[in-house]
């Protein structure tokens, strides 16, 4: 060789390796929005449980007013011999 270089295997070589460096680029950015991913469900998941514990906490409470409401009425059918609403609100 006559010490020359030659420009076409510089440009391949460039080309090659702005290739690689982009690749590189992409998985690094998918490997951060799997991790953006992980992090977000867990979060979602764990906001759904508390919201979901916070609404069983509710039915419960309502369940047992349902349950309180039914032994006065059971209470003032015993009395009365039928049913009088108008006495249920009187005794809440």
């Amino acid at each position: 060789m006559d010490g020359t270089v030659d420009l076409k295997q510089i440009s391949q070589l460039n080309f090659v390796e702005g290739t690689m460096e982009s690749i590189e680029a992409i998985y690094e950015t998918l490997q951060e929005l799997n991790d953006l991913d992980k992090a977000m469900k867990e979060y979602y998941g764990k906001t759904l449980e508390m919201a979901n514990e916070e609404m069983e906490g509710h039915i419960d409470h309502l369940e047992h007013l349902t349950d309180v409401l039914d032994h006065y009425k059971n209470i003032v059918t015993m009395v009365n011999g039928e049913m009088d609403y108008g006495r249920i609100g009187t005794i809440l």
